[in-house]
């Protein structure tokens, strides 16, 4: 179960407590990896809060022993295939901008960058990234 695989969250489990009614309600989905019944994956999204026809890519984690495999590059292609059947114009997510190795990720799978911005107030530059579901014009 989610609760059991924080994926080396920092605050996985306040952080899972704070989300557990919107996973419960269907609100959040999961899309969940597995390889020989062991959980090595997870990608949870949302419908944007704000922008109705944008699916929110929200929290993606692979276990360190399965990265290169391309786990997360099938979860976000399946998230996409689910949002685009459910009638969404883009999956949307963001990263810290010294994620490196995310924002390749991003890039490589046709995210572009249209916003940058300390979206939690943290203190640190987050990426806006948007990928454009179909045929949607003028992006």
């Amino acid at each position: 179960n989610l609760l059991n695989n924080p994926l080396n969250y920092k605050g996985y489990f306040d952080w899972f407590e704070r989300i557990r009614g919107d996973l419960w309600s269907g609100y959040k989905q999961v899309i969940i990896g597995f390889s020989e019944g062991i959980w090595i994956g997870h990608l949870i999204s949302q419908p944007h809060k704000s922008i109705s026809k944008f699916l929110e890519l929200k929290n993606a984690r692979v276990r360190e022993d399965f990265f290169g495999r391309y786990i997360l590059s099938f979860m976000f292609r399946q998230a996409e295939t689910i949002a685009k059947r459910e009638g969404y114009l883009a999956t949307i997510c963001d990263t810290r901008s010294d994620r490196k190795d995310i924002c390749e990720f991003l890039l490589r799978n046709n995210y572009r960058e249209i916003a940058r911005i300390d979206l939690y107030k943290e203190g640190h530059e987050d990426i806006v990234f948007c990928k454009p579901l179909g045929n949607f014009k003028n992006f």
